[in-house]
C-alpha cells in the first residue's frame, strides 16, 4: 500500500497525496466547489543561459530573479503542491531558503530543471533530492543520453518532461523500458520564443506530434504517462482510452484547482500562457478567486 503524505479538504473535494506523487481528488458532487488552488505553477526567475528556441518564457542570461518574500506566500494553504520553475530555478540565490520555508509550512514543492543542468548542477540537485527539500524533480528532456538517464534513476521522484513536437521517435526509444515516468507538455506555439520558432518550423514540429499509434506504443514502455491540458488538445488521448479511465484520470480544466504566478513580473494568471495578467495580491485565495473557473 502506498503511503499517504497528506490529506485535506478543499471545499467539496477530498484531496489525497501519495508518496509516489499520485494525487487523488474525490467528491460526491458532480460539480464540486473549491476554495483554494491545490497546485500552483510558480516562476521564480527569468534567468537561464540555455536560450532554448521554443522557450515560452523567453528566458535569457539577462533575466531577473523573482521576489521570494512576498506576503501571499505566508497565506499558502498547508498540503498544496508548488511547481517551481523558470528560467533556471537552480540559479536563484534564495532557492534553498524558499524551499525550507515551504516544507516547514507542509507545502510540497516540485522543481523543473533542464537536462543540461541535471548534469552541470548535479551536486545541487542531489542535495535537494537527498534532503527531501523537493517532493519531485521534473527534467525537461531534449536529448536523453545514457548519462542523463543514469542520473534520473538516482532521484527519488523524477518525472521526464517532453514537449510535443520536439522529441523524435528515436529519442523516445532511448527512454523505453527503464521504469521511467513521462509528462508530455503541449507545444506552446502562441507565446514567447516558441511562437517564432513554430512559424519557422511548423511542418517539422507537427510531423513529430504524437499520433494515436505512437501513443499506444509509448504506453507499453513507460511506467506512467501523463499530459498537461494543452497536450490533450494536440494528442488524441481521450479517443484512445475508455470513458471510465478518462473520468478517473482527467484532473480538470486549467483554473479548476490550479493557477500560475510569475514572481519576476509580480503578476498572476490562470495559466502561464494566459494573456490576461493581474498584479499579485497579499492573499492567495483573493488571487485564486479572480482566475478560477
Amino acid at each position: 500500500m502506498k503511503k499517504i503524505l497528506n490529506k485535506y479538504k478543499n471545499g467539496d473535494v477530498l484531496v489525497i497525496l501519495l508518496e509516489d506523487g499520485t494525487k487523488i481528488r474525490y467528491s460526491k458532487l458532480e460539480n464540486p466547489k473549491v476554495k483554494f488552488p491545490e497546485s500552483i505553477d510558480i516562476k521564480i526567475t527569468d534567468y537561464c543561459e540555455m536560450n532554448c528556441p521554443y522557450c515560452h518564457e523567453k528566458s535569457t542570461i539577462k533575466g531577473k530573479h523573482g521576489n521570494l518574500d512576498m506576503e501571499f506566500i505566508d497565506t499558502l494553504p498547508s498540503g498544496i503542491e508548488l511547481a517551481i520553475g523558470g528560467g533556471d530555478p537552480l540559479s536563484h540565490p534564495k532557492l534553498l531558503d524558499f524551499l525550507n520555508k515551504l516544507r516547514n509550512k507542509n507545502i510540497f514543492p516540485n522543481i523543473t530543471i533542464n537536462q543540461h543542468h541535471l548534469i552541470t548542477k548535479w551536486d545541487k540537485i542531489k542535495f535537494l533530492n537527498d534532503n527531501n527539500l523537493v517532493f519531485g524533480i521534473g527534467i525537461s528532456i531534449t536529448n536523453p543520453t545514457d548519462e542523463v538517464i543514469d542520473k534520473v534513476k538516482q532521484l527519488n521522484h523524477p518525472l521526464l518532461h517532453v514537449i510535443n513536437g520536439i522529441i523524435t521517435i528515436e529519442q523516445f526509444k532511448k527512454m523505453y523500458d527503464k521504469g521511467l515516468k513521462l509528462l508530455i507538455l503541449g507545444y506552446k506555439s502562441y507565446t514567447g520564443r516558441g511562437e517564432e520558432y513554430f512559424k519557422n518550423n511548423s511542418e517539422e514540429i507537427k510531423s513529430k506530434f504524437i499520433t494515436k499509434d505512437l501513443f499506444k506504443e509509448l504506453k507499453k514502455h513507460f511506467d506512467v504517462i501523463s499530459f498537461d491540458n494543452l497536450a490533450l488538445t494536440q494528442i488524441p488521448v481521450k479517443d484512445n482510452v475508455d470513458e471510465k479511465t478518462w473520468k478517473h484520470s482527467f484532473m480538470g480544466e486549467d483554473g479548476n484547482h490550479t493557477m500560475y504566478i510569475d514572481l519576476v513580473e509580480e503578476k498572476f494568471a490562470r495559466t502561464s500562457t494566459t494573456k490576461e495578467r493581474f498584479k499579485i495580491k497579499d492573499n492567495i485565495i483573493d488571487m485564486f478567486n479572480i482566475v478560477k473557473i
